[in-house]
């Protein structure tokens, strides 16, 4: 039977979270809710159409997600205690949604036994998709007895989200809650509530009085359109009273050592791994401090077959008393005889009362979570790989290894000219997992380890020193020769244009007509005709470490679509969709310039378009030491100082450099062909500051002024970007002016 919730004063006591439980997720078998998984205690609708899996992340935990088909349906549990008439209860759980689109789930609880739309709800909340929202973005939404709360509180895609809903049962049937919403594991504080006009919210229905809330509910429905296991719940909890804490009560074995999913751990012992399993008691559900007096004994179970320990059952069982009065909570056992490089899985079950270990009775016997770890192997094993770097000239950068090893590692370093490990390449540096080398042309080279221990050899990753520098400027005056010092860039080729270049009649070529020198390049909207530098497939991916690219463009009035002016970009080689882009482009979308550097998720786009039949210089900057996207049309940031994370940048996209094309699939064909001039591209492997951008426009322009970033001085009243007399005769224009009600006051 249930306990129903009652209020209780307490005086002189010192309250504990009492928060019960009513789903983790956790030892189940994943896939779909049904009699013979893990026997999840949930019902779910019968309507075909409808799913509901338990599903698993990876890294050990387990949630619970649902999708529906042809009709809104639910999925639903009973709670371990309920709330009755006026009672304060506090329902827990966390939630996460990977797609906004089509989101449509409530979530709440209700008093009856089948719930088949909103209005069979008491306290009820809904995710839903927001159309006047970004792509990133989802609303909560709440519904209450008269009318919809809608946006109560804007939430992103892809964060984990914990809220609270503290209800009041309120009497015959009534009720309100208040929602509270964090992030992380800490305990919510009143500075959490989600505030709204007409708070708190009501019950979306009039429970029946002596008949409690004793049903959690999901309800996942298929308006504007059904996506399939877009919200994600775990972590389910009710409490008695108002309850802000963080649900973190372990009753059963907890905090194992090493780390669930934790790799390559362990030690050397001859030809076998010696590990140290460690753990904490099951804390009393009475006192959070203490673990639980009845755990007698605990039961360690570890197999490489995860299967073999749902029904406790494994080649290594070991019966533990449980050791000293509270608080000697930990555990530890040692084997000596694991296998290299294996994953195997354990488990502690914690035996109450000297009860049966064999029992499934939770009163004897508490299972517990089943955690992994993978031992390390016998070859050497990167755990982080050495990293590209951008030096100044003369400065010294390091280059970082690591490496876990059964036994003891060697390390030679090697300078390639090229990005395969080969025979030719020289040895360079000492015996160490760091190596120091000072950036000048001779060494903006590439570089690897190669790690020895006493079973096998192992190479790192291939990367590069990077001088900070111009490293390819092509003029297009008539020819497609490299400029700059560096001369990395080689000579481009033009690709499919067969013409002689002197028609310009659906070809590319070049043009009298330039900015820089006597011609420019031509392109017609083309999409076989473009240039692109041989060789440069993996050079010019050092926009990893920074990045200036910059050009001068004339369009004329009247483009659409897209125009790709300036690329180093592909689909991922690893994508079998077709979907994940790697790279940067610089393109214009119906004449307005776009930035975009691939997989940091935001793109730097100027503000008005730039097809007016004028030369016009566009400057794209990607700053990567401070995670910054910057976009200069001639000179002046315009648009979108955008953050783009770094460590979400991939760096292998296999074609070449190119102007007037944009790759689509690794070389196969281009897509978004250029139509007007482009002439001198010029390329950085840094991030350029904007007084230098400003420097290069006026380069060209050279009766042009530039105010830097945009941004005018703070007393610079006229908007001319500096301060002088004009301002300050503004200023004392205006001295003593005074607005002040009533009049009197200005003469204070």
């Amino acid at each position: 039977m249930k306990k129903v919730l009652l209020i209780l004063l307490l005086v002189g006591f010192t309250a504990i979270s009492q928060a019960a439980l009513v789903d983790d997720f956790e030892n189940y078998n994943t896939g779909a809710v049904a009699a013979g998984n893990g026997s999840p205690p949930w019902t779910t609708s019968e309507a075909a159409g409808f799913y509901a899996d338990i599903m698993d992340d990876g890294a050990g935990n387990q949630f619970i997600s649902q999708y529906a088909s042809g009709d809104y349906r639910d999925i639903r549990t009973s709670t371990p205690i309920s709330l009755g008439d006026s009672t304060v209860g506090t329902l827990f759980f966390r939630v996460y949604v990977n797609d906004e689109t089509g989101l449509n789930h409530a979530l709440g609880m209700t008093d009856m036994d089948d719930v088949d739309w909103y209005d069979e709800f008491s306290p009820m909340i809904r995710f839903i998709d927001n159309a006047s929202s970004t792509d990133s973005q989802y609303q909560l939404s709440i519904r209450d007895d008269t009318a919809y709360v809608d946006n109560a509180a804007q939430l992103n895609v892809g964060q984990w989200y914990n809220l609270w809903l503290v209800i009041d049962t309120a009497g015959e049937g009534i009720g309100t809650f208040d929602i509270y919403l964090t992030q992380g594991n800490s305990d919510a504080t009143e500075s959490n509530k989600i505030t709204f006009t007409g708070a708190p919210a009501g019950f979306r229905r009039h429970y029946t009085s002596g008949n409690p809330l004793d049903m959690f509910v999901m309800m996942a429905g298929t308006s504007p359109e059904a996506i399939q296991y877009n919200l994600l719940v775990d972590d389910i909890y009710l409490s008695p009273g108002k309850d802000l804490s963080y649900p973190s009560i372990h009753t059963k074995a907890w905090e194992p050592n090493p780390h669930n999913t934790a790799e390559n751990v362990g030690t050397a012992n001859a030809t076998k791994v010696k590990l140290n399993l460690q753990w904490k008691t099951g804390l009393d559900p009475c006192d959070a401090n203490n673990p639980n007096p009845d755990i007698t004994n605990h039961l360690l179970y570890l197999d490489t077959n995860s299967a073999k320990l749902m029904y406790t059952k494994s080649w290594k069982e070991v019966n533990l008393p449980a050791g000293g009065p509270p608080p000697a909570n930990d555990v530890n056992w040692a084997f000596y005889d694991l296998v290299y490089d294996t994953t195997y899985y354990w488990r502690v079950n914690e035996v109450l009362n000297n009860g049966d270990p064999n029992s499934q009775d939770p009163n004897e016997v508490i299972t517990g979570d089943i955690w992994s770890f993978t031992t390390i192997g016998q070859s050497p094993k990167i755990l982080v790989q050495p990293a590209d770097k951008l030096g100044e000239d003369s400065e010294n950068v390091v280059f970082t290894v690591g490496v876990s090893s059964a036994t003891q590692e060697h390390y030679q370093w090697y300078k390639s000219n090229d990005v395969y490990p080969d025979v030719g390449d020289s040895t360079i540096g000492t015996d160490s997992n760091t190596l120091t080398v000072t950036a000048n042309t001779t060494n903006d080279a590439y570089y690897y380890v190669k790690v020895t221990n006493d079973a096998d050899t192992v190479t790192s990753n291939v990367v590069h020193l990077w001088l900070a520098r111009e490293i390819a400027r092509w003029r297009l005056n008539n020819d497609l020769t490299d400029s700059s010092t560096a001369a990395k860039g080689g000579t481009a080729e033009w690709d499919e244009a067969d013409d002689p270049c002197d028609n310009h009649q659906g070809a590319n070529g070049f043009d009298p007509c330039a900015i820089e020198g006597s011609h420019s390049g031509k392109f017609y909207d083309d999409v076989n005709a473009f240039i692109s530098v041989p060789g440069s497939e993996d050079y010019f991916n050092h926009y990893v470490v920074g990045l200036t690219a910059s050009c001068w463009v004339k369009v004329d009035p009247g483009v659409t679509g897209y125009d790709a002016v300036i690329t180093k970009h592909s689909l991922s080689t690893s994508d079998v969709n077709g979907t994940v882009w790697e790279g940067w482009t610089l393109q214009l979308n119906a004449g307005t310039p776009l930035f975009e550097v691939r997989h940091g998720g935001v793109y730097a786009g100027a503000s008005a378009s730039i097809a007016d039949s004028n030369w016009h210089m566009l400057t794209a900057v990607y700053d990567v030491d401070n995670g910054r996207g910057r976009l200069y049309v001639d000179g002046l940031l315009d648009g979108n100082d955008v953050a783009i994370t770094p460590g979400s940048v991939q760096k292998t996209p296999l074609d070449r450099f190119a102007i007037a094309s944009c790759d689509a699939n690794d070389g196969g064909y281009h897509v978004n062909p250029f139509d007007g001039l482009i002439d001198d591209v010029r390329i950085f492997t840094y991030p350029m500051t904007s007084t230098e951008v400003a420097g290069m426009y006026v380069e060209h322009v050279t009766d042009a002024t530039i105010c830097i970033d945009s941004i005018n001085p703070v007393h610079d009243y006229s908007g001319n970007c500096k301060v002088g007399l004009e301002d300050l005769a503004m200023l004392a224009a205006g001295w003593l002016d005074c607005n002040l009600y009533p009049e009197s006051a200005c003469d204070e």
